[in-house]
C-alpha cells in the first residue's frame, strides 16, 4: 500500500547558497545564460505494517515530498512547479536507481512542459546515514504490483535530488 505523500520542508535541504568559486561559477554561467535552475528533494520510508502490534508481511511505502528551493537568483519559488506533479517519474527513478550498482546509471531524465528534470540518487554514503534511514529499501517491483523489500544498506537509495531547468522566458 503507497500512502499519499508528505509535503515537507527538509532538513537535508532547506535553501541553497553556493559555497565554493566552483559553485559560484557554475550558478553565474547559469543566471548570464538565461537558465533558471531549482532544485527538489524527495524520500521514500518503507516499514512493516504492524496490527495489534504483530508486525505482518506487508509493508507501507511512504514518499516525502520536500517543497523545492530555488538556485538561480531570478527564479522564485512559486514559479517552480508543483513537487507533486513529478511523484510518477520519482518513483521510478527510485527503482531505476535502487536496481542499479552505484556506479550505474546516475541519471533519470525527463520533461514536464517547459522544464527538463534530471534525477540523481542520494545514497546512504556510510553506516551513519543508516541511523536515521534505518527502514526497508525496496529493491524491485513485481508484475502483479507487488514490493521486494529487504533491510535498507549502505550505497542504498535514501532519497532523489531532482535538478529542475528551465530557459528564462523573456518579455
Amino acid at each position: 500500500m503507497t500512502i499519499p505523500p508528505e509535503k515537507l520542508r527538509s532538513g537535508h535541504l532547506s535553501h541553497f547558497s553556493p559555497q565554493t568559486e566552483s559553485e559560484l561559477a557554475t550558478v553565474k554561467a547559469f543566471s548570464d545564460e538565461g537558465w533558471d535552475v531549482g532544485i527538489y528533494l524527495y524520500g521514500r520510508r518503507s516499514e512493516p505494517k504492524v496490527v495489534n502490534g504483530k508486525t505482518k508481511d506487508k509493508f507501507s511505502i511512504r514518499y516525502r515530498i520536500n517543497q523545492p528551493v530555488t538556485v538561480t537568483a531570478t527564479l522564485k519559488e512559486r514559479d517552480l512547479q508543483d513537487a507533486s506533479d513529478m511523484v510518477k517519474d520519482v518513483k521510478e527513478a527510485f527503482l531505476v536507481f535502487q536496481n542499479s550498482a552505484s556506479d550505474a546509471q546516475q541519471n533519470y531524465e525527463f520533461d514536464r512542459g517547459d522544464w527538463s528534470y534530471v534525477a540523481r540518487p542520494v545514497r546512504a554514503a556510510n553506516q551513519s546515514c543508516l541511523q536515521c534511514h534505518n527502514d526497508y529499501a525496496v529493491i524491485d517491483k513485481l508484475q502483479d504490483g507487488r514490493f521486494k523489500f529487504r533491510k535498507r544498506a549502505v550505497g542504498d537509495v535514501n532519497g532523489i535530488l531532482l535538478y529542475a531547468f528551465r530557459k528564462r522566458h523573456i518579455n
